[in-house]
């Protein structure tokens, strides 16, 4: 292989490109002429710079053979003692047209037309490339720092990442510097840290040049790069776009606006296609060479590109004449069955519009192909990719045939493409898809996914419910604990406090009876400890309802509070109602704590009534709304009061705050 290094463009709208190892060739519109001696000199060099001095001159930098002169008839070497058998960086031509020439050890010469004399030199300093700003200043690259001359001034510019390896001044304060870690801005003299190019991230720019709006940048391993400084739109092109390399190492402009392009296996010619912003490839040689960075020179209508072994010399402008394109067809296929060679398959003719189905142990095959070129059919080269695996197109190869093994199940289309003299052919196509084993299917894995969700839902469900199951276990034990306590309480202190109650009220009416009728202060204290003794019975009896378990139901608390209305009511001349007692609201299980605050709300209203209402008729209404809402209505027919005006007593107060204790609500309507 040889590479190319160096792109130049000279006064006379010529390119120059150099290599680095097989001598001088000379490309006109479909084929390139090498010359491994001109005119009986031996061209066999690395090409390292080509640059054109004000006379017209070519002054080719080489390594390990110093640097050679061109006039236009000769080559010769150049014979100062500095330049004999030394290796050169770069040959640079500034505005003036004076040459400059990096040499290993010795640092920079500059030639103004007459003589070389040394114009920098730094201990421990060799510099690999040069450019000149619109005031006249000099960039040089050395591997660890950028050099800024001007004025016999110089200022060294560090603090980015990696190697130096190109520079373009983009105007007096901004200059584009390219590393082997990416691009950076120097802004006024100043490495700035906040430029960035995403594409361009770790890359390793060996080249950059400018068309238009757009800088283009030439990487190793990355292919081109184009950033539009306007739009800030990136693309990127590869060997998928038809270049021969993804190592770049020189870029030029002709003035009909094509692209020239040294790669690590050849020369491309690109032209900028204004419909769709994009370049593309016009041209793909045949040569592979590979080229040296930054050499290349527009000379006399033709391409002079540097190579790794010398010179190659093509025209910028391609033969008008009707060209020859290679035809490529796949020949064969080679199906291998995993462990049964009885069943291997051989498709013999391939049709590029049926989609191949193969099983999971059909996932080796051999794919032969080949193109049919008549006018140079040893010029035809490959490219192939299998989409599915590669993400590029293979790089230039002769082979026909392509093995691949172990393929995943998925689709897979083969294509391939030959190439010769510059010219592409059609792709050849194999598309095939290989099926994947049951317990490798979508559908499979989903089940299998759905499987472990549900077995793990399935422990976790069975764990929680068997704790639940255990908590009311344990409740179920406690609230029985409670209603055996509950009963016996409510047994026992019937038994106790009922049997002194009565005690007192059979000795308290003895005592009346002993008492004369005219002792009436003593006659109304007996009277007041027997209804007192009476109050009290009344009061333990609601006691021991609430004590007993049975009473935990919203029937028997509705019925509890129905013989109290009874009892409340007797004798007093007032008619009392419940109505909606169902026998259903035995279901209705309440706790303890509920019945009680219940009772005492309906206590409380009832006296109310009794007392302020002056009504001679109370219903009370039981209406069950739905499954969840029962609502309690307490109507009579007394006198009403202004809910506004009428001041809030302790009674309404202590209503409202039970209610609220049992998630009820608690609503007053009267009129007056």
């Amino acid at each position: 292989d040889n590479r190319i290094d160096e792109i130049f463009k000279d006064a006379e709208n010529n390119i120059w490109i150099s290599s680095s190892s097989d001598g001088i060739f000379k490309y006109e519109g479909d084929a390139f002429i090498r010359y491994n001696t001109f005119r009986g000199k031996n061209l066999t060099y690395p090409i390292s710079g080509i640059a054109a001095d004000k006379r017209n001159n070519i002054w080719i930098g080489t390594f390990n053979k110093g640097l050679l002169q061109y006039d236009g008839k000769t080559i010769e070497p150049v014979k100062e003692t500095q330049f004999i058998n030394k290796n050169v960086f770069f040959v640079f031509s500034d505005k003036e047209k004076n040459i400059w020439v990096s040499v290993v050890g010795t640092g920079i010469w500059k030639y103004n037309g007459e003589k070389f004399h040394q114009a920098i030199n730094l201990p421990k300093a060799d510099f690999n490339s040069m450019a000149e700003d619109e005031e006249g200043g000099l960039w040089l690259n050395s591997p660890a720092f950028c050099l800024y001359v001007k004025n016999q001034k110089t200022l060294k510019i560090t603090g980015f990442k990696g190697y130096t390896s190109s520079v373009f001044p983009i105007n007096k304060d901004s200059v584009l510097l390219g590393t082997s870690s990416g691009i950076y801005l120097i802004k006024d003299k100043v490495i700035d840290k906040s430029f960035k190019i995403g594409a361009l991230n770790n890359a390793y720019v060996l080249s950059i040049i400018r068309d238009g709006d757009k800088f283009l940048f030439a990487t190793l391993g990355d292919g081109m790069i184009s950033w539009d400084i306007k739009t800030k739109e990136i693309r990127r092109y590869a060997t998928e776009d038809g270049l021969n390399s993804n190592d770049i190492y020189s870029l030029a402009l002709d003035d009909r606006g094509h692209l020239w392009m040294g790669t690590g296996r050849g020369i491309n010619k690109l032209k900028f296609n204004s419909a769709t912003k994009r370049y593309n490839v016009s041209r793909n040689n045949p040569l592979i060479v590979e080229c040296n960075q930054n050499a290349i020179l527009k000379y006399n209508g033709n391409i002079i590109v540097g190579t790794i072994n010398g010179l190659v010399r093509c025209k910028t402008e391609a033969s008008a004449e009707l060209k020859q394109v290679p035809f490529v067809k796949i020949s064969r296929v080679n199906i291998f069955r995993k462990n049964d060679q009885a069943k291997d398959v051989l498709i013999s003719s391939v049709n590029k519009d049926l989609q191949y189905e193969l099983g999971y142990n059909q996932n080796h095959l051999t794919i032969h192909f080949n193109a049919i070129f008549l006018t140079n059919p040893n010029a035809v080269t490959y490219r192939y990719k299998l989409q599915g695996l590669d993400a590029d197109y293979r790089t230039v190869d002769e082979n026909t045939e392509v093995e691949y093994s172990a393929l995943r199940p998925g689709n897979y289309t083969f294509q391939v493409m030959a190439q010769a003299n510059g010219q592409k052919s059609n792709v050849a196509e194999f598309n095939f898809t290989i099926i994947p084993p049951f317990y490798d299917t979508v559908t499979f894995k989903s089940f299998a996914v759905l499987f472990i969700i549900l077995s793990i839902w399935l422990v976790f469900y069975l764990f929680f419910k068997t704790r639940e199951k255990k908590k009311q276990s344990l409740e179920e034990i406690k609230l029985n604990e409670q209603a055996k306590i509950r009963k016996q309480t409510a047994e026992d202190f019937h038994d106790d406090i009922g049997n002194k109650l009565t005690r007192i009220n059979v000795l308290s009416e003895i005592l009346d009876k002993k008492v004369d009728d005219t002792q009436i202060e003593q006659k109304e204290i007996i009277r007041l400890i027997k209804e007192n003794a009476d109050l009290l019975y009344t009061g333990t009896k609601d006691i021991l309802w609430a004590l007993d378990p049975k009473s935990d139901n919203l029937f028997e608390i509705l019925v509890h509070i129905r013989n109290f209305g009874i009892d409340l009511f007797q004798n007093t001349g007032i008619e009392f109602k419940m109505e909606g007692i169902l026998p259903a609201y035995q279901k209705l299980k309440l706790t303890m704590e509920f019945n009680r605050n219940l009772s005492l709300v309906f206590k409380e209203m009832l006296n109310n009534i009794l007392k302020h209402a002056h009504a001679s008729q109370v219903l009370i209404m039981i209406i069950a709304a739905d499954d969840k809402l029962i609502n309690i209505l307490t109507t009579d027919n007394g006198k009403g009061f202004d809910l506004k005006s009428a001041p809030m007593g302790r009674g309404l107060k202590n209503i409202k705050t039970r209610c609220s204790r049992i998630n009820s609500t608690f609503k007053i309507n009267s009129i007056l």
